[in-house]
């Protein structure tokens, strides 16, 4: 019925945005698309360790905003009444999209 429908029950994110953003500015941190073995492990090593030592210190970076906290607890609501009957499946396909049309 619906492609991410599990990965919104476990709280895994529906989409990848987090990660094309993450190598986005990992492709930003060199100079040239393919630097040399010497240089990727220099820039590594001057610009990821600091981040490292931070999230193992339990500082997560990454928080949703809001809004996005917002709209995933209300589709979880729909689902949750989707499978207590107490909407059928037109109605939450409509609340999906309102929810998803929020983002936007």
């Amino acid at each position: 019925m619906w492609n991410v429908k599990l990965r919104t029950e476990d709280g895994i994110p529906r989409t990848n945005n987090k990660l094309e953003g993450w190598h986005r500015g990992f492709q930003s941190m060199f100079d040239s698309p393919h630097p040399s073995i010497f240089r990727f492990f220099g820039t590594i090593k001057k610009k990821q360790v600091p981040d490292l030592f931070r999230l193992k210190a339990g500082d997560d970076t990454q928080k949703q905003k809001r809004s996005v906290q917002e709209i995933n607890k209300r589709i979880l609501e729909l689902i949750e009444r989707l499978h207590h009957n107490g909407i059928d499946r037109a109605e939450f396909l409509r609340g999906v999209l309102y929810n998803i049309s929020l983002k936007v």
